[in-house]
C-alpha cells in the first residue's frame, strides 16, 4: 500500500508504503532502488511504515515513520540517521508515530505525530553541544562553576556541590578524585588555573589547592589562619590567574585580592574596601597585554593594577556621567584584538573601555543585550564578542555594535549561567558553564538567519472586543473578509478606540521577533515592540484618512523593510463636517453684530452715569484734600518734636554709658595684675546691667563679675550702684573676705532701695547676681564667694564646679534675712584657671533648633579648651558666641572672666 509519494529538486520520486519501507523511482532511466529496516544495520530505515518525505537540502531527505520517528537519509553517504523518543532528553521528539514533516521558508522544520501533536525543530539547534547529567550520566551536578583546558586538550570542570570532573577529547567523562576523602569539603569549586604542571583549584569555604595534574595528587593546601598575617585572607576563593612571571594571584569574597609568592609561600593582600565586606569581593582576574592586571570588584568598579610598582586605580561610577562605567560591580573582563578592553557588569550591561582617554562606552538590555548581567566574554576568531548572562547567549559584533541572542530554544544548556565559568579552546571552539551543565560550540559555524519575514495582521478589536467577519457593531459591518486580507478599513468616530494585532511569519523563535509600526497622518515616528505587545491600540483620532504600516523583524533581527499596510478612514460626527462649521460660522458672525448694537447703546448711558459721579467725586475729594492737608501739618510738627526727644533720650543714655565705661576697671589694669587674662563683656543694650570690678589692696587683688536686675538703663543704674558700694566696702571696712563683702554689699543694696518686706507695692525688688573672687598671691589663697552664681576653676588639669549660694545681693525678700555667705578657700597651685560668669553666654538662643546654649554646653566648652591660654579664649568665646547667635537678637549681657594665678 502506497502512503504518500514526494518529488525531489532532481525530479526523484520517492514512494512510501505501509509495511514495505520506500522506494525512489528515476524517471529517466524508469528504475527503482529500494530501502527498508535491516535488523543489524543501525544506519537503515528503523521502521517500514512510511508516511511522509520532505527534502531539507540536496544531500538530506527527512522522512516520517510510524513507530521509527523521525529518519534522515543523507545522500552522499547513503546513511540513516534517527529522531527518537528519548525520556531522558528534554528537547528530543514527542512521539515516534510521525505522520508528516515539513520545513518552511524560513529554514524551521515541523514535525506531526499521531498522539503528542506538532514538533518544532530548530536546526540551529545542532550547532550547540550540551554537557550535562541528561547527555553525561557520569556527571553528578550540573551546577559548572569554573572551566578550564590543560596542555592535553581535556577539559577540567569545577561543579557546586559535585567536584571536579574530566572530558577527554574523546568525549569520555571521568571523576578526577577517587579517593572520596580528598574530595570531602572540596566540592564546591569556584575557579581554576593551570600553570603547565599543575592546577590550582578554589573552593568556596575552603580556601585553594594545588594539585599535579600528573599523579592526581593535591600536593599543598592553602587556607585563611587567623594567627597568620602572611595568609589567605579568606577561605572563599573566587577567581585564580597565573600571570606572564609565574606569580600566582587569588580573588575572594569578602578578603579582597592576594598575591601569593610560590617560593618564600607568603601571601600580600590588596584589599578592595576595608570597611565593607561585601565591596571587598573579587570577581574576575584578568592580565592584558601590556602585563597590567584588571580586577572585578563586588562594588568598587574596575581596579587596575600595575604589578612592578603595586600602585592601583579603580574606576567607578559616576553619578550623571556617562562615560564612566556603568556599575560599581565588575564580572567579567577581557581585551580585544584591537586593543580595547572589553568589561561585564553586574546589572549595567557591556562596557567599552577606551585606555587612552580613561572613558566607558555602555551596551545594555536597550541595546540588544538579553540581560544586564554579563558572567563572562570571550572574542572568537572572527573578532566577534560572545557574552553569558542571565538570560542566556549574546552574539555582539563590534564592528556595527549589533547583538544576537540564543536561548534554550536554540538549543544550549539554559538561559542562567554563571561567574567566570567559560574557556575558548586551543581549536576556536569556545564553552560557557551555567546552573545547567555546559554549552560547547564552534562560532565560525553559527550563522544568521538572513529570512526576511512577512508580518501579517491578525485580529481587529474594538472597545477590547474581537470583530468577526461580517459582524455588526452599532448596525454596521466592519469586516467583510479576514483582517489578513482586508486593504481597507471604514469605521465612526463611535468607534474611535480600536486595536489591531499582527505577527511575523517566523518560528524559529517568535519570542524574539521584533516590530515597529506607525500610522501615518497620526504617529510622527515608528514604535517599536517586541513579541510581548504583538498589538497597536488608537483612541480619539480625528476624522479623516490614515494607513497603519507594520514591520517585523526574525528572531535573529534581520527587518523586512516591506511593510504591511492597512488603510483606515475614521468617519467625524456632524459637528466636525464642513457644511456644520459653516453654519456655526453664520450664526457667531449675527450674535457679534447683536452684540455690538447692545453694547453701544450701554455704553453711552454708562458715560452719562460716569460724568455725574465724577463731578460728585470731585467735590468729595478736594475737601479730604484740606482735611489731609491739616492733619499732615500737625504729624510734621509731632514727627519734629518725637525726633527731638529721641534724640535727647540716646544722648542721655550714650552719656550714661561713657560714665559706666569710666567706673570699669581698665583692663590693662586687670592684665598688669594678671597677666594670662580676659574678659569678655558684651551688653545687650548701650548700657549694661553686668559689670566687673577689680580692687587691689594690702596685696590682695580682688575680682568680681556681676549680673544685675535687668539690662539697659535699669541694669546700668544697678551696676552703678554696686559698683560703688564694693568701692566703699573695700577702702572704709576692715572686711577683707568675699564672704563678709557680699553680706555687707547685700545690706548695702537694701539700704540705697530703701527695701522693706512690707508688702507695699512701690517696693523696690531689683539686685544683683555676684562673685568676689580674692587673690592673695603672698599666702597662696585663693577665696570665692558666689551669690547666686557659679565659678568654674581648672586645677591639675580637672576642672571643680564651685556652686554658689542660692540667694542673691539685694530685693525686698532678702530685707529681713542676716544673711551668710559661704567662704571657699582654696591653696593656690600652678596654672590654676578661674572662670567668673554671667547668665548671659548660656542663655542665648541659637543653633539649628533655636534653643538655648545651657550652662552644660558652656562648661563643656571650658574643660574641652583648658589648655589653651586665657588670651586665646576671648577670641573663643566671640566666635562661638556669634556662631551660636546665628541671626538671633542678643537676649542678655554677656560677661565672662577668666585668669590663671
Amino acid at each position: 500500500m502506497v502512503l504518500t509519494v514526494y518529488k525531489d529538486s532532481n525530479g526523484l520520486l520517492w514512494i512510501g508504503t505501509y509495511g514495505n519501507g520506500f522506494d525512489i523511482f528515476n524517471p529517466k532511466t524508469n528504475t527503482f532502488k529500494h530501502f527498508e529496516n535491516q535488523e543489524n544495520n543501525k544506519f537503515s530505515l528503523s521502521n517500514n511504515i512510511v508516511w511522509a518525505f520532505n527534502e531539507v537540502n540536496k544531500n538530506e531527505m527527512w522522512i516520517a515513520t510510524r513507530g521509527g520517528g523521525l529518519n534522515i537519509y543523507n545522500a552522499k553517504t547513503q546513511k540513516f540517521s534517527h529522531c527518537l523518543k528519548n525520556e531522558k532528553i528534554p528537547y528530543s521528539i514527542s512521539d515516534n508515530k510521525v505522520l508528516c514533516v515539513y520545513k518552511d521558508n524560513a529554514g524551521v522544520i515541523w514535525v506531526g505525530t499521531e498522539t503528542q501533536g506538532l514538533n518544532k525543530l530548530n536546526l540551529r539547534m545542532s550547532y550547540f553541544e550540551v554537557i550535562s547529567q541528561s547527555t553525561y550520566p557520569e556527571l553528578s551536578q550540573n551546577n559548572i562553576m569554573a572551566i578550564l583546558e590543560d596542555t592535553d586538550n581535556s577539559i577540567w570542570l569545577g561543579t557546586r556541590g559535585g567536584g571536579i570532573y574530566i572530558v577527554s577529547e574523546d568525549k569520555t567523562i571521568r571523576e578526577f578524585f577517587k579517593d572520596y576523602s580528598i574530595q570531602k569539603g572540596y566540592s564546591n569549586i569556584l575557579s581554576m588555573t593551570f600553570d603547565g604542571k599543575y592546577v590550582w583549584s578554589g573552593t568556596d569555604g575552603n580556601g585553594f589547592r594545588k594539585i599535579n595534574k600528573k599523579t592526581g595528587n593535591v600536593e599543598e593546601r592553602f587556607v585563611f589562619d587567623a594567627t597568620n598575617k602572611n595568609s589567605l585572607s579568606n577561605n572563599a576563593v573566587t577567581s585564580l590567574l597565573i600571570d606572564s612571571d609565574s606569580v600566582l594571584w587569588i580573588g575572594t569574597y569578602g578578603g579582597g585580592l592576594n598575591k601569593f609568592d610560590i617560593k618564600k609561600r607568603k601571601f600580600r593582600n590588596f584589599p578592595i574596601e576595608s570597611t565593607s565586606f561585601m565591596r571587598n569581593v573579587v570577581w574576575t582576574i584578568f592580565e592584558d597585554s601590556k602585563g597590567l592586571l584588571w580586577i572585578g570588584t563586588g562594588g568598587k568598579g574596575l581596579m587596575r593594577l600595575d604589578r612592578s610598582t603595586e600602585r592601583y586605580v579603580f574606576f567607578e561610577n559616576t553619578y550623571n556621567d556617562k562615560e564612566s562605567i556603568s556599575n560599581n560591580i565588575v564580572l567579567s573582563v577581557n581585551e580585544a584584538s584591537d586593543g580595547f578592553l572589553w568589561v561585564g557588569t553586574g546589572g549595567g550591561g557591556l562596557n567599552k573601555f577606551d585606555r587612552k582617554n580613561g572613558t566607558f562606552k555602555n551596551y545594555s538590555l536597550n541595546d540588544g543585550l538579553p540581560n544586564d548581567m554579563i558572567l563572562g566574554i570571550i572574542e572568537d576568531n572572527d573578532k566577534f564578542l560572545w557574552m553569558s548572562t542571565y538570560n542566556g547567549l549574546s552574539r555582539f559584533n563590534p564592528r556595527n555594535e549589533e547583538f544576537l541572542n540564543f536561548s534554550e530554544s536554540d538549543g544550549i544548556s539554559g538561559v542562567v549561567f554563571n561567574e567566570r565559568s567559560f574557556q575558548k579552546r586551543s581549536n576556536g571552539e569556545i564553552l560557557f558553564g551555567g546552573v545547567n551543565g555546559i554549552t560547547r560550540f564552534f562560532p565560525d559555524s553559527i550563522k544568521r538567519s538572513k529570512y526576511n519575514p512577512t508580518v501579517v495582521l491578525t485580529a481587529l478589536k474594538i472597545y477590547n472586543r474581537t470583530i468577526g467577519i461580517n459582524e455588526q457593531v452599532n448596525g454596521k459591518t466592519i469586516l467583510t473578509k479576514s483582517i489578513t486580507e482586508t486593504e481597507h478599513l471604514e469605521i465612526s468616530y463611535q468607534m474611535n478606540m480600536f486595536s489591531i494585532e499582527f505577527s511575523s511569519l517566523h518560528f524559529l523563535d517568535p519570542k524574539s521577533n521584533l516590530y515597529k509600526y506607525k500610522l501615518i497622518g497620526f504617529d510622527e515616528d515608528w514604535n517599536y515592540t517586541d513579541a510581548s505587545k504583538r498589538f497597536a491600540t488608537y483612541t480619539n483620532l480625528n476624522g479623516g484618512d490614515y494607513v497603519f504600516m507594520v514591520v517585523g523583524s526574525n528572531s535573529d533581527g534581520i527587518w523586512n523593510e516591506t511593510a504591511t499596510k492597512l488603510h483606515i478612514k475614521v468617519l467625524p460626527p456632524f459637528w466636525k463636517e464642513a457644511w456644520f462649521y459653516t453654519l456655526l460660522v453664520v450664526i457667531i458672525l449675527l450674535m457679534i453684530s447683536l452684540f455690538i448694537k447692545f453694547r453701544e447703546r450701554q455704553l453711552i448711558n454708562d458715560k452719562r452715569k460716569l460724568e455725574e459721579m465724577v463731578d460728585e467725586r470731585t467735590i468729595e475729594i478736594n475737601q479730604q484734600k484740606e482735611e489731609l492737608q491739616s492733619q499732615s501739618e500737625l504729624l510734621a510738627k509731632n514727627n519734629e518734636d518725637l525726633s527731638r526727644t529721641n534724640r535727647l533720650v540716646k544722648d542721655s543714655i550714650s552719656y550714661a554709658k561713657r560714665i559706666q565705661d569710666a567706673m570699669l576697671p581698665s583692663l590693662n589694669l586687670i592684665k598688669s595684675l594678671l597677666p594670662d587674662s580676659f574678659v569678655f563683656f558684651k551688653p545687650k543694650d548701650i548700657v549694661s546691667g553686668d559689670f566687673y570690678w577689680c580692687y587691689v589692696k594690702n596685696d590682695k587683688i580682688y575680682l568680681a563679675t556681676a549680673d544685675c536686675t535687668g539690662h539697659g538703663v535699669p541694669g546700668a543704674f544697678m551696676s552703678m550702684i554696686g559698683n560703688t558700694l564694693l568701692n566703699e566696702i573695700i577702702s572704709n571696712n576692715k572686711i577683707h573676705t568675699p564672704s563678709e563683702i557680699l553680706k555687707k554689699l547685700n545690706t548695702g543694696v537694701i539700704l540705697a532701695l530703701k527695701q522693706k518686706n512690707d508688702g507695699a507695692t512701690n517696693s523696690q525688688d531689683d539686685g544683683m547676681d555676684i562673685t568676689i573672687c580674692c587673690i592673695d598671691k603672698a599666702n597662696g589663697i585663693l577665696e570665692i564667694a558666689c551669690a547666686n552664681q557659679t565659678v568654674f576653676m581648672i586645677q591639675n588639669n580637672e576642672m571643680l564646679v564651685i556652686e554658689g549660694d542660692i540667694c542673691t545681693i539685694g530685693g525686698i525678700f532678702s530685707a529681713d534675712d542676716d544673711k551668710i555667705y559661704s567662704n571657699n578657700t582654696f591653696k593656690i597651685t600652678p596654672g590654676m584657671k578661674i572662670f567668673m560668669f554671667s547668665d548671659g553666654f548660656q542663655d542665648q538662643f541659637g543653633g539649628l533648633k533655636n534653643k538655648k546654649y545651657l550652662a552644660s554646653k558652656f562648661k563643656e566648652l571650658i574643660n574641652k579648651n583648658k589648655d589653651i591660654s586665657m588670651n586665646q579664649f576671648s577670641d573663643l568665646l566671640e566666635s562661638e558666641f556669634e556662631n551660636w547667635r546665628g541671626g538671633n537678637k542678643q537676649v542678655d549681657d554677656v560677661l565672662v572672666l577668666g585668669f590663671t594665678v
